[in-house]
């Protein structure tokens, strides 16, 4: 039964996140432990090419990274609130759960996926973004 929930689960998200299976993508990264390990993977395993870090105050790119190839880029352990942007994250995102979080429907995030929100906290995705 579970596997079964799981294969249909990793078919929704690919047919609602097709991205997520591409390689050779851009990438900028979350500066904790969770988001560096991410980058490692996914440029090992997709071919991603780390392009920046972002802190949540700051964004730092490669000298040579135009304005398109930023927001171009998958920004991982991030969940970025803007429509055109493509993020995986796992966080917490909603308070209620009728909010409406309109920027968000290029985030990958497991508890968006699962209805999760600040009232049923206890059963959020609880691994980070490497996991996922």
């Amino acid at each position: 039964m579970l596997q079964k929930t799981l294969v249909k689960w990793n078919k929704n998200i690919i047919r609602e996140f097709p991205w997520v299976n591409e390689e050779d993508q851009n990438m900028i990264v979350g500066t904790d432990f969770d988001g560096i390990f991410s980058a490692m993977f996914l440029s090992e395993v997709r071919n991603y090419e780390l392009i920046g870090f972002y802190d949540f105050k700051t964004i730092w790119v490669r000298n040579n990274a135009n304005l398109d190839e930023i927001k171009d880029a998958i920004w991982i352990d991030l969940d970025i609130y803007h429509k055109d942007i493509r993020s995986i994250g796992h966080h917490i995102l909603k308070f209620r759960k009728d909010d409406k979080i309109l920027c968000h429907k290029r985030s990958l995030n497991p508890n968006l996926i699962r209805g999760i929100y600040h009232n049923n906290f206890d059963r959020k995705y609880p691994y980070g973004t490497i996991h996922f």
